[in-house]
């Protein structure tokens, strides 16, 4: 099934534009719009008790919402998709608390993204990637407590432009999070933090095992916090 050149703006309080159920499978988004005014309901795009396979979206625009992509209506508005292909080229604007949040049990591309918003709170995340063998290149996002948050083994992160920024220090922010890293490779990002808070951190590694390479990144802080920690 192909979604293309289509625009959805849901009218109702909690509407979602497109909502996964089952079993789908070789689905594309390409080229769509989908708009909700309200900062407070379901992401615009999400599953319930879904298995997802195939699945593409693509140079669409995702505008408005509590979420961009997610999964039912958890805090971290969570998109769940095993065996994903590719999430590419796609803007995400004025989210409230979080643009794209994927788990994933398969390998996955996320690539060229844009994200930003006006409206977001105190606590807003950027993308947020759980999963192994996965993609992360050439995303430009701006965020507020986490920039990218990539958690899972053998990912390669790199080429990414990543500003966070919360000048009135209220929440912790982190530019890129990389956690449970064996065999990620983090290359070629640029990353800004603006926040007060001392405890901020330009580039965040956990978990750490030896086999993780961390190479070129340019990281730059604004306040007080650290450019990088790294968690044995």
């Amino acid at each position: 099934v192909t979604f293309r050149d289509i625009s959805i703006k849901p009218t109702s309080p909690f509407a979602t534009a497109i909502l996964f159920n089952d079993v789908v499978e070789h689905v594309t988004i390409d080229h769509c719009y989908f708009y909700t005014p309200n900062p407070n309901g379901n992401p615009l795009l999400r599953t319930h008790e879904a298995y997802l396979s195939g699945f593409t979206l693509k140079y669409s625009k995702i505008e408005g919402g509590d979420g961009g992509a997610g999964f039912d209506a958890t805090p971290q508005q969570v998109i769940f998709i095993p065996e994903i292909d590719s999430i590419y080229y796609n803007e995400f604007v004025d989210q409230r608390v979080s643009a794209l949040f994927l788990s994933t049990d398969g390998s996955i591309l996320v690539e060229g993204n844009k994200v930003s918003s006006t409206i977001a709170h105190e606590i807003f995340n950027g993308i947020i990637v759980d999963g192994n063998n996965g993609t992360v290149i050439k995303n430009v996002v701006q965020a507020i407590s986490y920039g990218i948050d990539v958690g899972g083994c053998n990912n390669v992160v790199a080429n990414n432009f990543i500003t966070v920024s919360e000048l009135s220090g209220n929440q912790v922010s982190i530019g890129l999070q990389v956690s449970i890293c064996s065999g990620t490779s983090i290359l070629h990002n640029s990353i800004l933090v603006k926040n007060p808070r001392a405890e901020s951190l330009g580039l965040s590694i956990g978990s750490a095992d030896g086999n993780a390479t961390v190479k070129n990144n340019i990281v730059m802080i604004d306040g007080t916090g650290r450019p990088m920690w790294i968690l044995g």
